[in-house]
């Protein structure tokens, strides 16, 4: 039983294929169109034309409607833009102050080092080196505010570093200077 079904189903699927194959003239099957007398092939000719007018209309005032709804979005944009920054500037206020209270001045990134096998951030007047697991992104940049906070890894990397300006946490230790 399933095999039929399955020979008919790919025979009537190969005759649509077959079918559609066919050649056609201004839209007639090309059969069709050498039974036509002349009156009947400028009729078609003409249906043809008109099909072919109201098709290139339609593309026309679809790409006018797609150009009009951009036009419409980019003005909502513009005029919901301040309100917006309004709503960023009051949501970065009602978090509070960002640094720790632990901190009573701010830290900032002085300088910042991408060597091989090597990662350090100068802060303040100590260097810090970031953990070989941690990648400093290239949200991380000069002049940053920080906070350090020890680690919840005690071991070899007990301060963590947390950037205040993009939220992003890296582990690293304090590296000591030699005199």
């Amino acid at each position: 039983m399933k095999k039929i079904f399955y020979l008919t189903l790919s025979l009537a699927a190969g005759l649509l294929f077959l079918g559609g194959c066919q050649k056609t003239v201004f839209g007639v099957n090309e059969e069709v169109w050498h039974r036509l007398n002349e009156t009947e092939r400028e009729k078609i000719i003409e249906g043809y034309n008109k099909r072919q007018e109201l098709e290139l209309a339609n593309l026309q005032k679809q790409k006018e409607k797609e150009l009009e709804n951009e036009r419409h979005r980019q003005e909502v944009a513009e005029k919901t833009a301040p309100f917006y920054a309004a709503v960023n500037v009051v949501s970065a206020l009602s978090k509070g102050p960002k640094r720790s209270s632990s901190y009573s001045t701010p830290i900032y990134i002085q300088a910042i080092s991408h060597e091989i096998g090597s990662q350090t951030l100068t802060i303040g007047d100590e260097l810090f080196e970031v953990s070989v697991f941690s990648k400093i992104s290239d949200a991380w940049v000069k002049g940053q505010e920080v906070v350090l906070t020890s680690s919840d890894r005690k071991g070899l990397y007990p301060v963590k570093i947390k950037n205040l300006d993009n939220g992003e946490t890296l582990d690293a230790r304090k590296v000591k200077k030699w005199s």
